[in-house]
């Protein structure tokens, strides 16, 4: 049939940066620049309701360039759904079908599954997420998510760039004018992680108090980068901004490999902070906005 093709690739997961199993496969199809890849992929242990960023990838001096082609929810044990995009632009990107290498697949509980479709081996260290200024933010693709986008708030894209960039987030992460957010710190256990303003009000907080974030926030409390963090430094931070909005801080510093590793656990953004002194790299909190606890 003219104008259609179609192609399986087998997806495998990488554990500590190397190739281990396969679990399972996805159906690409291309008809008339209209392109649908079909996931089925099987993951033992894996939650459900976990964030799954899926990338097309384009080789490029040595790293793999992502492109953000969607975020589905996954199922107890699986990843399974489908992406409908052009072809001849993989999510208004600007990057065909034809130019991707493969593809990758990051869940906030850190798997990172992948299938290239060249010689080359899949290297995680070397991925980093590209995100063209036209490019439109994913659909949600699968039922189950998109009953749920009214509850959830959108995740924002990985930014891996060295400068203090705000999170534009939704109103629906913002301080409710009648608050009834309690708090065990009171306002002289706050502490100032930024001198620019940024932050009416920041604590910092235990492992432990990850239990009071509402249920949109269960797999924070399983997050191996927020586990890091803590067991590193003693402790995060939680921050009110001057746009009343909540952030949650894992301390740590910035480097290449700590931003991928951020990216990967939904920490996109970086501040430097004077309370985060390290001796050779710049010291600060990777951060993300989150729905306001309830220390009820």
């Amino acid at each position: 049939m003219s104008g259609y093709r179609r192609f399986v690739a087998y997806v495998y997961e990488y554990l500590k940066g190397k190739k281990e199993n396969n679990c399972g496969f996805i159906k690409v199809e291309e008809r008339e620049q209209q392109c649908r890849i079909e996931l089925h992929l099987h993951c033992p242990g894996l939650p459900a309701d976990l964030p799954c960023k899926i990338y097309g990838f384009v080789r490029k001096d040595g790293l793999m360039n992502g492109i953000l082609l969607e975020i589905l929810n996954t199922r107890p044990d699986a990843i399974e759904g489908f992406i409908e995009t052009d072809s001849a632009s993989m999510n208004a990107s600007g990057i065909s079908l034809d130019q991707l290498n493969g593809m990758l697949f990051l869940t906030e509980s850190g798997s990172f599954l992948g299938t290239q479709w060249d010689d080359l081996p899949i290297r995680p260290e070397d991925f980093r997420e590209i995100k063209p200024d036209h490019q439109s933010e994913p659909n949600v693709a699968t039922a189950e998510q998109s009953e749920k986008q009214s509850e959830e708030p959108p995740e924002s894209p990985v930014v891996l760039t060295q400068q203090s960039t705000e999170q534009t987030v939704s109103s629906q992460w913002a301080v409710p004018q009648e608050s009834t957010v309690s708090f065990p710190y009171s306002l002289q256990d706050s502490f100032a992680p930024f001198t620019d303003g940024w932050l009416t009000n920041a604590w910092k907080i235990q492992l432990n108090d990850l239990r009071h974030f509402p249920s949109q926030h269960n797999s924070l409390r399983n997050n191996r980068f927020i586990q890091y963090g803590f067991y590193n430094f003693g402790h995060l931070l939680l921050g009110i901004t001057c746009q009343e909005q909540y952030i949650l801080g894992v301390p740590g510093c910035y480097n290449q490999q700590e931003s991928f590793m951020a990216g990967i656990f939904g920490f996109s953004y970086f501040r430097e902070s004077s309370q985060i002194q390290l001796p050779h790299s710049k010291g600060g909190y990777w951060y993300r906005s989150v729905y306001p606890p309830d220390f009820h």
